[in-house]
């Protein structure tokens, strides 16, 4: 997936404010807002605040970064043309690429990547805040 791809994805995906209409949440999608957009910052450079207000160069992570997988076996974000990883059973979501699931999480946890970290983390948070204070659209089959 090329990096202009995922970071617009995960700026999608990540930015929950606009499905939120609850007033009392309103100061902590802020906040969460100021965490995304430093945190695809982190990841995506050319720079980020290092925590003293002082912009430091950050060279954005790759594709081979995102999907790197340190021990065999680990579950990833692939192509559905390739199928899933080894002890997953399916690919979870639309489009070309899916994120390797199972019907039940398997024991020992497996290792993740970057990429399915980040994936499973914003479809759970998009589909609570839909669940929330949003139209309750959200539909696995389509994120």
């Amino acid at each position: 997936m090329p990096q202009r791809r995922i970071r617009a994805v995960l700026r999608d995906r990540l930015r929950l404010g606009r499905m939120i209409t609850n007033q009392r949440l309103a100061p902590l999608l802020e906040q969460y807002d100021w965490a995304v957009e430093r945190l695809l910052a982190r990841l995506t450079g050319p720079t980020s605040n290092s925590g003293d207000d002082v912009e430091v160069k950050v060279p954005a992570l790759t594709d081979a970064e995102y999907l790197w997988e340190p021990v065999d076996d680990c579950w990833s974000v692939r192509r559905r043309v390739d199928g899933p990883g080894t002890g997953a059973a399916k690919l979870i979501g639309a489009g070309d690429w899916g994120r390797d699931a199972a019907p039940q999480s398997p024991w020992p946890p497996l290792v993740t990547t970057i990429a399915w970290r980040l994936d499973h983390l914003t479809e759970t948070l998009t589909g609570r805040a839909d669940h929330l204070g949003g139209d309750h659209s959200f539909d696995r089959a389509r994120y």
